[in-house]
C-alpha cells in the first residue's frame, strides 16, 4: 500500500532539509553501532556516542544489549543531543 504523506509532513521536510549543511547531511547517512548497555553520562560509551552525534551529525546507531528501558534511556539522550530527529 503507498503512502500518502501529508503536505505538512512534506514541507518540514523540504524545510529542514534545505537548512542543513553539506556535512550535516553526509553526516545523516551514516549509522554507527552502539551497545546499549545504559551508562551514566560521563561513561566512556555515552561520550563516545554524543561526540558522533553532535560533531559529525551521525544519522542513527544500531543499538546492542542493554534491556529495553536500557535502550530507551540511551536513545532518548541521544535524540536530546541531536539537532534532527
Amino acid at each position: 500500500m503507498p503512502m500518502n504523506p501529508s503536505r505538512k509532513n512534506v514541507n518540514w521536510v523540504e524545510k529542514t532539509f534545505k537548512s542543513m549543511t553539506l556535512e550535516e547531511k553526509v553526516g545523516q547517512l551514516f549509522i554507527a553501532d552502539l551497545v546499549a548497555v545504559y551508562a551514566h553520562t560521563e561513561s566512556p560509551h555515552m561520550k563516545l556516542a554524543e561526540k558522533y552525534v553532535r560533531d559529525y551529525h551521525v544519522g542513527g546507531f544500531i543499538l546492542a544489549g542493554g534491556t529495553v528501558t536500557d535502550i530507551a534511556v540511551t536513545t532518548k539522550r541521544l535524540q536530546q543531543e541531536s539537532k534532527f530527529p
